[in-house]
Parts: C-alpha cells; sequence; structure tokens
C-alpha cells in the first residue's frame, strides 16, 4: 500500500540554533534544494517550525539534507518538546537524502535536531526542504508497475561543428509514472486528483527502496482512462518531483 501525504501545513516561522546570513532557516518554508538552510558549522544544531497554532501532523519529510538520522522532537509549547523518533534519510541515485517519518501528532512546534558528523562531509548542516503535512491517503500500489525517470534541467545549444552542449540549471528531479487497472476507481482517486492542486508526499513505503519518498505536483495537463473490456481500464499518473 502507497500513502500519498497531502495538507501542506504551512509554518508561521522557522528558526535554527545558527544560519549562514544568505541561507537562513526560513528558506525551508519555500523547500527548495537549490536555496536551502545552512548552518554555521557541524556542530549540533536545531530547526525549529512554528505552525502559528496546533496543528494535526500526520507526518514530515526531508528533501535533500546531510544528516542520516535526524532526531524529531515536538509539542504545543516549547519547554514541553519530546521526542516523537527519529526521522532517517536514504541517498538517493542523485546522491541527495530524502526520509519521512509518521507523527500522528496535534501540535504547533516542530523541531529537528542535527549532531554527530554529516554525512556528505562538508563543515555545517543544511536542509533544502521541511514538508510537515496534515492528512494520509492510502491508495493501492500500481497494479501494472510504476517507473521513475530522471529529467535533468538545461539549455541545450547547437554548435557550428554540429555538437551539442547542455549546461544544468538546476538539480535532476525524478518523474514517477504510476499506472493502475483499478475494478474501483476510488483505490486510485487521491493520487488522480490531489496533486493537481496540493502539494503532495508520494510514500511507496518499499523497504528494499527507502528513498522513494518525494514531494510531488501534477506534470502532466490532461490524464486518460483507456477502456480495454467491459469491466477493465487502465489509468496513468505522471508526478513530478519538487524541489
Amino acid at each position: 500500500m502507497i500513502n500519498l501525504y497531502s495538507g501542506l501545513l504551512l509554518p508561521v516561522d522557522v528558526t535554527a540554533t545558527s544560519a549562514q546570513a544568505t541561507y537562513p532557516a526560513t528558506n525551508v518554508r519555500v523547500p527548495s534544494i537549490d536555496v536551502p538552510w545552512r548552518a554555521t558549522s557541524s556542530a549540533s544544531n536545531s530547526l525549529t517550525i512554528d505552525l502559528g497554532v496546533d496543528r494535526t501532523i500526520r507526518a514530515i519529510a526531508i528533501n535533500g539534507c546531510n544528516e542520516d538520522t535526524v532526531a524529531v522532537l515536538s509539542a504545543s509549547t516549547i519547554p514541553a518538546l519530546a521526542s516523537r523518533g527519529n526521522l532517517l534519510t536514504y541517498r538517493d541515485r542523485h546522491d541527495r537524502r530524502r526520509g519521512i517519518l509518521a507523527m500522528n501528532q496535534t501540535h504547533r512546534y516542530v523541531r529537528l535536531d542535527f549532531a554527530g558528523s554529516p554525512s556528505d562531509g562538508l563543515p555545517y548542516w543544511w536542509v533544502g526542504g521541511v514538508y510537515l503535512m496534515g492528512t494520509v491517503n492510502a491508495i493501492v500500489s500500481p497494479s501494472v508497475g510504476y517507473e521513475v525517470k530522471t529529467l535533468k534541467p538545461g539549455v541545450m545549444t547547437k554548435l557550428p561543428n554540429g555538437l551539442t552542449t547542455k549546461p544544468k540549471t538546476g538539480p535532476n528531479r525524478d518523474m514517477i509514472s504510476m499506472t493502475w487497472e483499478p475494478q474501483d476507481f476510488e483505490a486510485v482517486a487521491p493520487a488522480m486528483n490531489l496533486p493537481d492542486s496540493d502539494t503532495c508526499v508520494l510514500d511507496m513505503g518499499l523497504p528494499n527502496y527507502p528513498h522513494q519518498v518525494w514531494p510531488v505536483r501534477t506534470f502532466e495537463e490532461e490524464t486518460a482512462e483507456n477502456f480495454y473490456a467491459v469491466k477493465n481500464s487502465r489509468v496513468r499518473r505522471d508526478l513530478m518531483e519538487l524541489g
């Protein structure tokens, strides 16, 4: 079973133990791998996220960081912060780390603690995007499988000698294509509709591929459902990784 988290909770403020001047903690409010939060050192650091009021948090996800085990704490007041477990991140094929932790807590504050040594050897901690999600939707696994393609943004230029160049204009992103043959369309309806209007987090829930956790939105402008028998149809959904 796949979990598609929706209902992105937007922080009113984010603070950190330390932050470089051009990479403040508030960068994680507009998640971007290219515009992260960076601490001033690799000493123990914390990110504290303030939602303004108590909100129900079903899960917290990170896209891009250099900590493999992030301690997560939450509470309605800062003095009452208590552990909610460790968010484990896993390196993907683009050499960046992603992970998710189911929480099911109703709180205002969430703190992320970073300790030990950065996994990439840098002399500071960094985080690209943090996603606090308020709703979890279970969808059936794609009955016809799924495909993960890498999109490599760049500007292609054709040279006079016939060769081409394509300088990168941003980080690689994944496109996840899932195909179902649903007997009951309601079983896949969240995947069909929610990413159109809401930033979602897709968790494939596969122990062999724990890095397959993506913040996503709809990629295509239309979705076709193909009918090939009286009670059979095939539908495909393409989702684009954000960041």
